[in-house]
């Protein structure tokens, strides 16, 4: 009876999850307007006889969010609750940009409102080419490591070496008797903290996005 008590109130606890999640509002897909990326190199013109040469194209615009208002709450339950209001942001391509402020503050908020995660209530958000986010808590597969980072992209030598070096992770697979091909367990158990994230990291550098997204990327 009491091992039948504890089941009974684990599903009821699991019914109510599920059913909370398969009730809530569908995302907007077009809360975001997704923009083709820009080409990497543009072909220099040659200058006219007797004239400057021309000055190189400034940088597109990969970012841009126009006094937005988004909340997590939908219209219907908190129509007054706003999260991020009227937020104004533009970001050129190549740029490196930091936003620093307190708990509670908004910066991830501002990262999910990107990734279309939040309800957005006013304003306009575009974003140029693909995304790789990066997030507070790293998301780790029960497979190996090499399997983590890539992703089921297409494995490729010289590329991996480069982002296992520059995600300071060779030391870090050094210390285990498989190296990347050690098998990860559940919720990365047997990695600490700070591997996690780099794994993560790597996993971003992958991909070869064209923006990228960290969430407090200092935290290991």
């Amino acid at each position: 009876m009491p091992i039948l008590l504890s089941y009974a109130g684990v599903a009821i606890v699991s019914i109510r999850r599920i059913n909370e999640y398969l009730n809530a509002p569908e995302l907007d897909e077009d809360a975001i307007s997704h923009l083709p990326a820009t080409q990497e190199q543009q072909q220099a013109q040659p200058p006219s006889s007797g004239k400057q040469p021309r000055k190189p194209p400034s940088p597109a615009t990969v970012i841009k969010i126009t006094e937005g208002t988004f909340t997590w709450l939908p219209e219907e339950q908190d129509a007054q609750q706003v999260t991020l209001h009227q937020i104004t942001v533009e970001i050129k391509q190549g740029q490196l940009v930091a936003i620093v402020g307190s708990v509670g503050a908004g910066k991830s908020s501002l990262l999910s409102a990107l990734l279309g995660d939040m309800i957005k209530l006013a304003g306009g958000v575009e974003l140029r080419g693909s995304v790789a986010y990066v997030p507070q808590e790293a998301w780790i597969r029960n497979a190996t490591i090499r399997e983590n980072i890539l992703l089921d992209k297409a494995f490729d030598e010289v590329k991996y070496r480069q982002v296992l070096e520059s995600c300071a992770l060779t030391l870090d697979l050094a210390m285990f008797a498989a190296g990347d091909m050690t098998e990860v367990g559940e919720k990365g158990i047997n990695l600490s903290g700070g591997q996690k994230q780099r794994i993560s990291l790597a996993r971003a550098v992958y991909s070869g996005a064209d923006t990228y997204l960290f969430d407090d990327p200092l935290r290991y």
